[in-house]
């Protein structure tokens, strides 16, 4: 599966859409980055990188923000 835009990732991270199509770990992790972005702006990019390296090794993870 081919890795998912850094623009997107970094959307998904500041945003506030709805992740109910989402599973539940998914969910879990997302939440955890976003608060981690809301809480420090500045580490955005160390999350997407993160998470980048997370859908890498995890190809159900990365279809699971496609669905988002």
């Amino acid at each position: 599966m081919s890795t998912i835009p850094s623009a997107k990732l970094k959307a998904l991270l500041t945003s506030n859409s709805d992740l109910s199509k989402a599973s539940l770990g998914t969910r879990i992790m997302l939440t955890r980055m976003r608060l981690e972005v809301q809480n420090n702006p500045a580490s955005i990019d160390a999350v997407v990188s993160e998470l980048q390296q997370t859908t890498d090794t995890k190809p159900q993870l990365a279809a699971d923000l496609a669905n988002i």
